[in-house]
């Protein structure tokens, strides 16, 4: 996509709200998200972030507390609860997609268990603690001050509790992915300018035919401003991993890994060995 100037008559939070007021109806009957499926009792998590968060809470989340910010319609929340025992507690900041997620809860039989909240993530103060904050893929870019974040990332935990971020790799963000691109090639800026990159975005990730053609703000943030933002607000930083694989089709040239069935897509062998996510923990101090 080609980035615009931004309207100075738009509030790029409102329009992002919009935006995916517009996609969430569409992702909820979308094959991509398959929700027919997570209902007969799918799990939408990847192996990557179970295999970490359960390590880093000892092998078990049952009756552990998670707090998924910026969790669109809920999903990810519900399938920790339903799988792996977490009381879980969902944020966003698109009522549909809270709405949606809060019916998904009851129609699974998961309402005792998860919870949602509609909220802009960079005011959150639930007042109550949490073992895990959980925040995955593709949720930074839609936050104007990682500063801020961090800080609510660290107001929620308790102590000895963990964030947990498995996220787009900024590098890989950077990156040109227009339809028809061949090779790695950079097309964005690595930081954010002055101003948040405006795109008019035509379908959606999960159904590019879908009848939306909405604008979107993107903030670009690198790896240390994603590390700094959680260190300044007093976690501990235990590791930053950064992995040669991402899990949905970035760029047109990559290719799923086949046989896994864990929706893992991979740079074609003859090209350069590239990060296209990375994950870390970082935990607070005890009491």
């Amino acid at each position: 996509m080609t980035p615009r100037r931004r309207r100075p008559d738009e509030d790029p939070v409102a329009a992002n709200r919009a935006l995916w007021d517009a996609r969430t109806p569409v992702h909820a009957r979308s094959a991509y998200y398959d929700v027919d499926g997570f209902r007969a009792g799918a799990s939408s998590l990847h192996d990557l972030e179970v295999c970490e968060v359960l390590a880093a809470a000892s092998g078990s989340l049952e009756g552990k507390r998670l707090l998924h910010l910026q969790c669109h319609f809920g999903l990810d929340t519900l399938s920790w609860a339903r799988h792996h025992g977490a009381i879980a507690t969902g944020v966003d900041f698109s009522p549909v997609a809270i709405a949606t997620a809060s019916r998904l809860a009851t129609e699974c039989g998961l309402a005792d268990v998860a919870r949602f909240v509609e909220a802009d993530v960079r005011a959150l103060d639930l007042g109550e603690p949490f073992d895990v904050v959980f925040v995955s893929y593709g949720a930074i870019c839609w936050l104007p001050d990682l500063t801020v974040w961090g800080q609510v990332v660290a107001r929620h935990l308790s102590p000895g509790g963990f964030a947990y971020v498995a996220e787009i790799h900024p590098a890989s963000m950077a990156l040109q992915d227009e339809p028809g691109t061949a090779e790695l090639v950079i097309g964005y800026p690595y930081w954010t300018p002055a101003e948040p990159l405006r795109f008019e975005e035509e379908g959606t990730y999960a159904d590019v035919d879908a009848p939306i053609k909405l604008p979107e703000y993107v903030w670009m943030h690198g790896v240390g401003d994603v590390v700094n933002a959680l260190i300044e607000a007093g976690l501990t930083l235990e590791y930053l991993r950064e992995h040669a694989f991402t899990v949905y089709p970035q760029f047109p040239f990559l290719e799923e890994e086949p046989g896994s069935g864990a929706r893992i897509w991979r740079l074609p062998e003859e090209m350069p060995v590239f990060p296209l996510l990375l994950s870390l923990v970082a935990r607070a101090g005890a009491p």
